[in-house]
Formats: structure tokens, C-alpha cells, sequence
């Protein structure tokens, strides 16, 4: 009878113990399919593709230069130097042309007027051959002198440097004062508007570029994109 009992109570003590149920809060998200490649982050250098350093066209002294950081537009004065001797050189040249003129116009007349006597039968052929051989010469005298003329006046032009395109004074080589001879440079004029970005890249990771492939340039917290413009490799060869 105990146990009965026992049983009993065992399932009396199964059917009346209370059950407890906990409950969690379920999230649910539709599952899509990414692929990514890893990313490699390098260091490169900011340079302008128009970057030209000026240099003295005539010798003189300088008179003004540009001020470090002043931005011109292409064309725009960039550097003067001191045109005193070029301007009294373009005057001597100037009064050689016409004096050279004035020789070769009064020699050609003087042909004609012989030309008419000689046909005349006047003066002797001998003369005639005089006057147009000095009449050539003075010719070529006066386009000389015009020649002349025109190299003055180009080496005056030059005492004025202007700037070859738009930018930006990066460095100034020279200063205000200081006499300079040709070919000295004066300063280094940069192009801020037409910039890339030198980069140079390990050869493993070379093969996976192309130029049509899209870079990511990270200045900061700005991140721009841009296309790749060109590869070039560099061979370096092992001492020994």
C-alpha cells in the first residue's frame, strides 16, 4: 500500500507543479549576399602637371618680382627687369635703319639717273656697274639694319617675363635688386587647377590596376575618386 501511496503522490506532485515559460524578443533581417576585396590604403604625393621654373631672358638688374603665393593668369607680368640699356639700344638700331634707308633710296636714284645716261651713251658701262653694285650693297645694308631693328626690340619685349600659363608663385629663386644674367632662374610658377597625385605601388598589387580603374584618395576626412592616368615601372637593378 505504500507504495501506492508513494506513486500516488509522485503523480499527484507531477500533475499540480506549476510550469513556467520565459519569453524572448526575436529580431528577423533579410540575409544578402556582399563580396569585398581587401583594401589597401597608400601613400602618395600631390603634384601640379604644370609646373615650370622661369628663368631670365635678358641680363639686368632686377626691378619687380612676383610675390611667393601671388596667383596670375597666363600671360600676366611675372617679372621686369631693368629695359633702360634695351630702349637706348632700340633707339641707336632705329636711327641705323633710316640712315640706311636714306643711303639705299638716294643710291637708287642715282642708278637711275645713270641708267638713263648711260643709255645715252654718257658714261661708260664700267660706271654704270659701280653704281648698281653700291646700290645692292646699300640694299642690303638697309634690311641688315631693319634685321637689327627687330632683334632690339625683341630682347626690350623680353625684359618683361609673363607667365606661360594660369598659377600660382610656388618659389621665388631671385629678388627685387639683384642682377641676374640669362638663363638665372626667377621663380617657380605651379598650377594649382591641374593637380594628380603620385603614387608609388608595391609590384605585387600593380597587376590589379588599369586605367579604368577607380582610386579612392582620402586627404583627411574628405575622401575623393578619381581614374588612374598612367603607370610607369622602374627597374631597379641589385648592386653586384
Amino acid at each position: 500500500m505504500k507504495l501506492l501511496r508513494l506513486n500516488g503522490m509522485l503523480i499527484l506532485l507531477m500533475l499540480v507543479a506549476p510550469v513556467s515559460f520565459s519569453s524572448t524578443a526575436v529580431t528577423t533581417a533579410v540575409v544578402e549576399t556582399h563580396y569585398s576585396a581587401p583594401v589597401h590604403w597608400l601613400n602618395g604625393s600631390v603634384i601640379s602637371r604644370e609646373s615650370a621654373r622661369i628663368s631670365a631672358e635678358v641680363s639686368g638688374r632686377i626691378v619687380w618680382l612676383a610675390d611667393f603665393g601671388q596667383p596670375l593668369q597666363a600671360g600676366d607680368l611675372l617679372a621686369r627687369v631693368d629695359d633702360a640699356a634695351l630702349t637706348l639700344e632700340v633707339d641707336s638700331q632705329e636711327l641705323e635703319m633710316l640712315r640706311a634707308r636714306e643711303k639705299f633710296e638716294y643710291l637708287n636714284k642715282e642708278l637711275e639717273r645713270l641708267q638713263a645716261l648711260h643709255k645715252k651713251k654718257s658714261i661708260s658701262k664700267s660706271v654704270l656697274d659701280t653704281a648698281e653694285h653700291d646700290y645692292r650693297i646699300a640694299k642690303l645694308d638697309w634690311q641688315l639694319a631693319a634685321v637689327n631693328h627687330k632683334k632690339a626690340l625683341d630682347q626690350l619685349q623680353r625684359t618683361k617675363i609673363r607667365a606661360p600659363f594660369a598659377g600660382v608663385i610656388n618659389d621665388r629663386m631671385s629678388a627685387s635688386g639683384e642682377f641676374v644674367s640669362i638663363g638665372d632662374p626667377l621663380v617657380q610658377l605651379i598650377n594649382t587647377g591641374q593637380i594628380e597625385v603620385k603614387v608609388q605601388v608595391p609590384i605585387e598589387l600593380s597587376g590589379y590596376l588599369d586605367e579604368q580603374n577607380l582610386l579612392d584618395i582620402r586627404d583627411g576626412e574628405k575622401t575623393y575618386q578619381s581614374q588612374l592616368i598612367n603607370r610607369a615601372g622602374r627597374q631597379i637593378q641589385n648592386p653586384g
